[in-house]
């Protein structure tokens, strides 16, 4: 039951560009940078009527047992990673319980050009 909370990462908030579909593949720009990934591309590709982002689950769960708790997010990973502005936004520092929701885009016939 902690008090303080962190989530942190790209994969936590719900989808903010459409529902999967967006952006050109060839120029690397998916449109998947912002918002939970719930399934991947392909020919198994499905679309879900209904998705709970992890940040509104956690959010939920920590209110319940603690109206006065504490969750605090950062979901833009390139202001995270390189602005290094990460303690700066935490405030009480450090979170009791810190959690990292992150995802890549994977498809067939789309070759990742590097593990980065």
């Amino acid at each position: 039951t902690p008090a303080n909370v962190g989530v942190f990462g790209n994969d936590a908030p719900d989808i903010s560009v459409g529902l999967y579909l967006d952006g050109d593949p060839d120029l690397l720009n998916i449109g998947y940078d912002q918002g939970v990934l719930p399934v991947g591309g392909g020919s198994g590709t499905g679309r879900m009527t209904y998705v709970v982002a992890p940040l509104d689950a956690i959010k939920t769960k920590v209110f319940s047992y603690n109206s006065k708790a504490l969750v605090q997010y950062v979901t833009n990973n390139t202001e995270i990673i390189h602005n290094k502005i990460f303690g700066a936004m935490i405030n009480p520092t450090p979170p009791e319980v810190c959690l990292v929701f992150l995802k890549t885009w994977a498809t067939e016939g789309y070759d990742r050009p590097s593990l980065e």
